[in-house]
């Protein structure tokens, strides 16, 4: 395993952590614009952590994980253009 694919992996569970806690502390509330930034790094980067082990699960929760914050992403930003 190379060092460049740890760091990705390390970098997408430190982002999804993070937005987890920062929502746990209610510093962030869930479905705010910068948390589903957060969640969408976060699992962008685990999802290729994952594709890089062949681990199909692990892949598919990001990757599902992935869609659901891109859609709460462009529900966010739209409402913020309607504004």
């Amino acid at each position: 395993m190379s060092l460049a694919i740890t760091l990705i992996g390390i970098s997408g569970a430190v982002l999804t952590l993070l937005a987890f806690v920062l929502n746990h502390k209610k510093i962030r509330r869930r479905l705010t614009y910068e948390y589903c930034l957060l969640t969408l790094a976060g699992s962008f980067l685990l999802a290729i952590y994952a594709f890089s082990f062949f681990s199909l699960v692990m892949f598919s929760l990001n990757a599902f994980w992935f869609v659901v914050a891109f859609h709460y992403i462009m529900k966010l930003s739209h409402h913020r253009r309607r504004v």
